[in-house]
């Protein structure tokens, strides 16, 4: 008997194995729906499978055809990255069509739309002062630049006969129109002058060829976007030059274009694109979210943001993308000044350009690289990017290296000269950094050497003395661990937190109880340390779609389903990338200040060796303890911040654990920081706040007090008991009395300790401090009704040495 059981329970874990492999199979062919408030085209893009005859994609063709609402296919792209079939049918027909032989996924197609912004001679000099030179290493002569837009002018006195037409024109093919490649909108004319143009482009050598993905309106649907891709990487990889691929165009996230512009980057073809203008996440579009893609902002005179760029990790470089004049297509010599992310990325491929010029073999990430390596890093000021994008955005602004200067001395002497003078007056003279004396000497033979110490030169005549800087640049790689088993393991029975109730529904009641049990007895006999719970998402579709969420918060759960574990559950979101629906983490079990049903928003607990500090904060390590601090090393506060999904709440609660190291000063003396924002550097400590509306709105400050026994009492917290002698250090009226504040050391301070004995805001160790430090280690403030997403600031007012408040514990929670 005990050995039936056993046979029984086997069979049914080995069932739910098997089910879980149709699952995925399933997932990877998956109807992709266009995100909320896309303009769609009223098509779906068949992606066909990667290796797919010519013969059995003319089969899918009429199969989808068969599957029309009018009988046409609007665009059918057979090409060497990716195979794709454009058609108006019906969401049941694309679900019917995603589990057909030989279709990989369906993607609800939308638009791709133009994005719409002086430029070079900021490219070749390290500091903003502009000095009317562009003398750059080299002009791209040699190298194609493929642009991807709305067409160009070829007869313009700019591209002196180097703009050309590739032979086919991705518009005219959807559209029956014969434009050839010819701009009908200007974009595009303006976008080549920037790359390759001889007055206002980068690489002035290079050839430009026009491929029309958008029309004269400036958009097109993403199908004609992906045969422009296709046909722009074939010709590229047919041909014996080198060549690269410039898109300053964008639209919502579409998987197809990023599928096949990963395929013509595995080609060898490089791609640059548009990070976008929504001050937005460039990740939520494409192509500029395509992994390997050089995505590309904009910057302003001055060394700011252009002000409508997006930012993000998706973002690799900046370049000139506000008020740049550029080639028009009104005339054969007209200009036009645009602004936008669609100007900062063609002068960055006219700097690939120029890279494949001089190093033909370069593969795409080389080429992305060099540009990262090149550019000049933490030149940019951050004022007009969104704070929650701050952090994640490198700071890296586009340099094209200056070709190497030439110094000409005239003398008849015969005695040494010194020309340091003359070589550091050069424009684009770096070599101040590296040559403090360069000596001449003069005797009667000819050129012997030549060097960044002292030159030796025999001539009675003029002589041409190169100067050539090499410096070393540091480049940082991150590797990412291959899973362990596992890992591997962990993750997939993880995997059951998630696994719909539809899949289980075949299996009846006792297959519940005993896969609860195998899976307990599973844990129990392993070493595993993973947590696996029973699967509590009751709530999806029977096609398995993601479904419209009717429930609002995971109280409104607790209140239906008074018995719910906490998992993750469908809450509705009003995020329009999220489709109405968002799957958030509901903490239903633990009691917060009396209350339960909470959404987790963050768990950072940095005792977990697998817990990775968040985006914009820097591990740091002191033996065992594990800790989040500042990312920048001078003044100032690093941010990140913790995404609420778009679910709406009106209160906020959480707990929030650090450490002193040497010298907080808890809030700032109002006499030198007066009257300060909630978005100013107030505090050394943690400051949390939201968006209300169109400001931000603060919630909770956790300050760190130099000492409890201060020698001059003006520094500790505002709450001490300690008879504060100082009236400046206040607390700022929109803090009020939502803050704590406490003192790591016991005594005087000292630098260079952290106190890890008393950690920070845990309600613990207050002594002297009290009204502000005993309050418990939770807090919990009712806030204004928003969805936006709760902002984190780890702020310090002296350098990182001097001072700072790592973090090991940040526990977020909104309801």
């Amino acid at each position: 008997m005990r050995s039936l059981q056993s046979n029984v329970k086997f069979m049914l874990l080995a069932a739910l194995i098997y089910l879980i492999l149709i699952k995925e199979k399933a997932e990877a062919r998956r109807v992709i729906r266009a995100a909320s408030g896309s303009n769609t085209t009223g098509n779906y893009i068949i992606v066909v499978t990667d290796g797919v005859n010519h013969s059995r994609f003319m089969e899918i063709v009429d199969q989808v055809r068969n599957e029309t609402l009018d009988s046409k296919i609007y665009e059918q792209v057979e090409g060497p990255f990716i195979n794709i079939i454009s058609a108006r049918i019906t969401e049941d027909a694309a679900h019917r069509l995603k589990v057909m032989d030989g279709i990989e996924f369906v993607e609800e197609e939308t638009y791709a739309v133009k994005s719409v912004s002086w430029a070079i001679d900021r490219l070749d000099q390290t500091g903003p002062t502009l000095d009317n030179t562009y003398t750059p290493e080299g002009n791209g002569e040699g190298v194609d630049v493929y642009i991807l837009d709305t067409g160009i002018k070829y007869s313009h006195n700019d591209f002196g006969g180097r703009a050309k037409y590739p032979g086919f024109d991705p518009v005219d093919t959807a559209d029956g129109t014969n434009q050839n490649g010819l701009d009908c909108d200007g974009h595009g004319t303006h976008v080549a002058s920037l790359a390759v143009g001889t007055n206002w482009g980068v690489a002035k050598g290079a050839d430009v060829y026009s491929v029309r993905v958008l029309d004269c309106e400036g958009s097109a649907p993403w199908s004609v976007i992906v045969n422009g891709v296709n046909k722009a990487g074939s010709r590229i990889v047919s041909s014996n030059r080198s060549g690269v691929i410039s898109m300053s165009l964008g639209g919502g996230y579409s998987h197809t274009l990023n599928s096949a512009l990963i395929s013509v980057m595995n080609k060898g073809v490089p791609v640059v694109a548009a990070a976008g203008n929504e001050r937005d996440d460039a990740c939520n579009y494409s192509p500029a979210s395509t992994t390997g893609v050089i995505t590309v902002g904009g910057s302003a005179k001055g060394d700011s943001l252009y002000y409508y760029t997006n930012g993000g990790t998706c973002v690799d470089v900046f370049a000139p993308g506000s008020q740049v004049t550029a080639a028009d297509s009104s005339c054969n010599s007209c200009s036009v000044t645009y602004s936008g992310t669609s100007m900062a990325t063609p002068i960055v491929s006219g700097s690939v350009a120029i890279h494949l010029q001089k190093n033909p073999a370069l593969t795409p990430s080389q080429v992305r690289n060099k540009i990262i390596q090149d550019s000049l890093k933490n030149k940019l000021t951050y004022n007009n990017l969104k704070n929650s994008l701050r952090s994640g955005t490198a700071n890296r602004l586009l340099h094209v290296k200056p070709k190497a200067e030439t110094v000409t001395v005239t003398s008849t002497s015969t005695t040494t000269q010194e020309v340091t003078q003359i070589i550091t007056s050069i424009s684009h003279a770096t070599v101040t950094q590296q040559v403090t004396r360069t000596t001449v000497s003069i005797v009667p033979t000819t050129v012997t050497s030549v060097s960044t110490s002292h030159v030796s030169i025999t001539s009675t005549a003029t002589v041409a003395v190169t100067a050539i800087v090499k410096t070393s640049v540091p480049v940082t790689v991150t590797v990412t661990p291959t899973p362990t088993p596992e890992e591997v393991c962990c993750s997939t029975l993880r995997n059951f937190e998630t696994f719909e109730v539809r899949m289980m529904s075949g299996l009846s009641d006792i297959v519940n109880k005993g896969v609860e049990t195998i899976i307990e007895r599973s844990s129990t006999s392993s070493n595993s340390t993973c947590e696996v719970k029973a699967p509590i998402d009751g709530n999806t579709t029977t096609n398995g779609t993601k479904p419209q969420a009717v429930t609002k918060s995971c109280a409104e759960i607790i209140t239906s389903l008074p018995g719910a574990s906490s998992g993750r559950y469908y809450l509705q979101s009003k995020d329009s990338k999220m489709n109405g629906s968002a799957a958030v983490y509901c903490e239903l079990e633990k009691e917060i200040k009396g209350n339960r049903g909470f959404m987790r928003i963050a768990n950072v607990n940095m005792s977990d060796p697998n817990t990775d500090c968040p985006e914009g904060l820097l591990l740091r390590t002191d033996g065992n303890l594990r800790t989040c601090q500042r990312h920048q090393f001078h003044s100032g506060c690093s941010t990140t911040s913790f995404s609420s999904s778009g679910v709406e709440y009106s209160r906020v609660c959480g707990r929030i654990r650090g450490y002193q190291w040497a010298s907080p000063n808890a809030f700032y003396d109002t006499t030198l920081y007066s009257s300060p924002k909630v978005e100013d550097d107030y505090v050394d400590g943690v400051v949390l706040t939201n968006q209300v509306n169109e400001s931000r709105s603060h919630i909770w400050t956790f300050a760190a007090a130099l000492d409890e026994t201060d020698r001059n009492k003006a520094i500790v917290c505002q709450c001490s008991n300690v008879n504060v002698t100082l009236n400046d250090f206040k607390t700022p009226s929109f803090v009020g009395n939502d803050y704590f504040c406490e003192t790591g050391s016991r005594h005087q301070f000292s630098y260079g300790v952290l106190y890890t004995e008393d950690p920070l805001w845990d309600g613990k160790g207050c002594g002297k401090v009290s009204t502000c430090c005993d309050k418990g280690e939770w807090f919990c403030k009712d806030v204004p009704k928003t969805s936006s997403d709760i902002e984190l600031r780890l702020c310090g007012n002296e350098d990182r040495n001097n001072e700072d408040t790592p973090l090991d514990l940040i526990e977020l929670y909104i309801q």
